[in-house]
């Protein structure tokens, strides 16, 4: 307080208020620390004027998640004011991740300039943000006191008027209002878990910018990489903390049907990029209030409809002036949304991306899959492979990280990091699965035990475990089947059903699935995708564990065709979810195909 009060004088005193002000997120560098106790200062004196004011020092206690802490501080706010600095910017900074996190809620966002501009090195995500110039602060101190204290009461008094803006605060309304009408998806929890843990792929993110800087050309860009390879986590860090230009991003994933629909990534597409480019948002909500003030318009449409009415014709009335630093929409997981071997994203995409204006490419992301890459048969996918060098790079970076925090010494820690980097070959997957087996005491790093060698080792020594008397295992065939089938969660209440359980034999089975099988909200599924396609291939889970495809998708098509009929003869209740995805993706199979439905119907 005494280094405050030398320089800055005592904080002003609090004042009572008529009406509850904006609550504030305050970010900033540490050093050097006269700057910051300037910010400190600034962030007191909003404090004593009645804002709520929110300090990373003193709201993040000791143990607590730091990534976890800061998004809930900035989800609880009503602004996130930035202090630009070379410090605060430089790569890898915490106050980077905190506009991105910002960025990804949807926060007013307010600057404040600490230094000149040619040291500061501003994210191009808040480049059009006019910030407040303080440039001269350290100057105008110098002065004397009395100078100082009337410069600084004046900026002061600049930001205040700044957080009441009118014109900044209608941002909430807008965004409140588009969320209203489109309806997108939450995915700030999603991002949070992928980039957690996240290193490396700088190399990659530089292929990418190298396409989109440089080959205007091509509008659009599919990468790919094998099951585990981290591709979402590698979309999530370039839409967030890479300098890549993204305005919109889609993560679509098998426990999650509306991800995996064409027309909830289009509303939530053109939702981010409403809320990062003021020039698209003012008039797209113009359109939506005058051509479909009630929202019929836009229920009644399908996702081409969708995509130009919501993306291509507002975004082609913009005069975007960035056709050399193209934005750009991420849209990752596209092999997820592949119904009977067909992705209408894909299609939409393949089709139509070609219409919005050359200042907007397209990133697109999926496993090798034949049928997405047909799709996209015009386009030379930029694929990761798993023995690249960058890639097991980065792997190792990501596998040493884990192994320093298990107080190893030095000798130990680079024998277990080369045992551990030759089983996972090459796969991030197979290190995500390792760690929880290490860490729950189910696998041992201690020489000489041995490591089950890539992902298909790792999940046959799991199932051994899980199952070691493989004579009992047909008790668990068929439930591992259903979930191994089914393209979204499966209800738990329905696998009693067709299993024939009363409610305690399905509670004690579902209790001991164990850790690759995700629990949630009253289904259940595989945690990943690839351990769907282990279950279900032969070379991998032998006969051991493997499970009948064919059979349990006519099961489970059986299954529902007999609630359809049961839901047509007296629709007293909604159709279940689960019901209206699934169905489709298995109305080919046997007798329930086309005419045998017909006939069973009759």
């Amino acid at each position: 307080m005494a280094f405050w009060s030398r320089w800055f004088g005592s904080p002003a005193p609090r004042r009572a208020i008529d009406k509850p002000r904006p609550r504030i997120f305050i970010s900033y560098g540490h050093d050097p620390k006269d700057q910051a106790a300037l910010v400190r200062k600034i962030g007191v004196d909003l404090q004593g004027a009645g804002h709520d004011v929110w300090f990373d020092e003193s709201k993040i206690r000791s143990g607590d998640a730091w990534r976890r802490s800061i998004m809930d501080g900035i989800q609880d706010t009503d602004w996130v004011l930035v202090f630009l600095s070379a410090h605060a910017m430089r790569a890898g900074s915490v106050c980077l991740d905190e506009i991105a996190l910002a960025m990804a809620m949807h926060r007013n966002i307010a600057t404040i300039l600490l230094e000149p501009e040619r040291d500061v090195r501003v994210p191009v995500s808040i480049g059009h943000i006019q910030w407040l110039d303080m440039s001269a602060w350290r100057g105008e101190r110098a002065k004397g006191r009395r100078t100082w204290r009337a410069w600084y009461g004046a900026r002061l008094g600049e930001i205040a008027a700044m957080l009441a803006d009118p014109v900044h605060n209608a941002f909430k309304g807008e965004i409140r209002e588009l969320a209203r009408r489109l309806k997108p998806m939450s995915q700030s929890a999603m991002i949070a878990r992928l980039v957690g843990d996240f290193v490396g792929r700088e190399w990659l993110a530089t292929q990418v910018n190298n396409w989109r800087l440089n080959q205007l050309s091509q509008r659009q860009l599919l990468l790919t990489a094998a099951p585990g390879m981290g591709k979402s986590a590698f979309a999530a860090w370039l839409t967030h903390f890479a300098r890549a230009n993204v305005v919109g991003l889609t993560l679509s994933r098998a426990d999650d049907p509306e991800s995996r629909t064409a027309t909830s990534v289009v509303r939530t597409l053109a939702f981010q990029a409403a809320a990062r480019l003021p020039d698209y948002r003012v008039p797209l909500l113009d359109l939506l209030r005058e051509r479909d003030p009630d929202g019929t318009e836009l229920a009644a449409k399908d996702a081409v409809g969708l995509f130009r009415f919501l993306l291509t014709e507002p975004l082609r009335l913009i005069d975007g002036g960035r056709s050399r630093d193209r934005f750009l929409l991420v849209v990752d997981g596209l092999d997820e949304t592949l119904v009977n071997d067909r992705s209408e994203l894909a299609d939409l995409f393949a089709r139509h991306g070609g219409e919005l204006p050359d200042w907007m490419a397209v990133l697109l992301t999926s496993r090798e899959e034949h049928e997405i890459e047909r799709s996209f048969s015009y386009l030379e996918p930029l694929r990761v492979e798993h023995l690249a060098a960058e890639n097991l790079t980065d792997l190792r970076a990501y596998a040493s990280m884990w192994l320093s925090a298990r107080g190893m010494t030095e000798a130990e820690h680079a024998a277990t990091l080369d045992r551990v980097c030759e089983a996972a070959d090459g796969n991030f997957l197979y290190l995500t699965v390792l760690k929880e087996e290490v860490e729950n005491g189910r696998v041992s790093l201690a020489l000489p035990a041995p490591l089950p060698p890539g992902l298909n080792g790792l999940y046959r020594s799991w199932m051994d475990r899980q199952f070691p008397d493989h004579a009992v295992y047909d008790a668990w065939r068929e439930l591992l089947g259903l979930l191994a089938v089914a393209t979204t969660p499966v209800p738990e209440t329905l696998l009693g059903e067709l299993l024939g359980w009363n409610d305690q034999r399905r509670a004690e089975m579902l209790e001991q699935l164990g850790a690759l099988f995700e629990r949630r909200n009253g289904t259940v599924a595989p945690f990943h995708a690839s351990l769907r396609a282990w279950l279900t291939d032969e070379k991998a889970a032998r006969s051991d564990f493997m499970v009948h495809a064919e059979a349990e998708r006519q099961r489970l098509a059986d299954a529902l065709w007999t609630q359809l009929l049961a839901w047509t003869d007296h629709q007293e209740t909604a159709l279940e979810d689960f019901l209206i995805s699934e169905l489709p993706s298995n109305s080919h199979y046997g007798e329930n195909s086309g005419e045998g439905w017909a006939m069973r119907r009759n």
